[in-house]
């Protein structure tokens, strides 16, 4: 946890474009994750990027944005 502030201040502080990924063969809590990470970002002006390489599940179908992930 102590690694994760600095740079998540670094972020806020230096970054504009920025890449978030969650874990392979996501589950509601990973892609839930993801995506409150990715509002943080957008309140601070970030342009934020959310992606992953596994298929979307459908029981996630309900969280806000998740029309905003790209698969790749």
């Amino acid at each position: 946890m102590e690694m994760s502030i600095p740079i998540i201040e670094r972020l806020k502080r230096e970054e504009k474009d920025i890449l978030i990924f969650t874990h392979e063969n996501p589950d509601c809590d990973g892609i839930g994750s993801m995506i409150a990470l990715y509002l943080f970002l957008k309140k601070l002006g970030k342009n934020v990027t959310m992606a992953m390489k596994d298929d979307f599940p459908f029981v996630c179908d309900f969280m806000p944005e998740v029309n905003e992930i790209k698969k790749l």
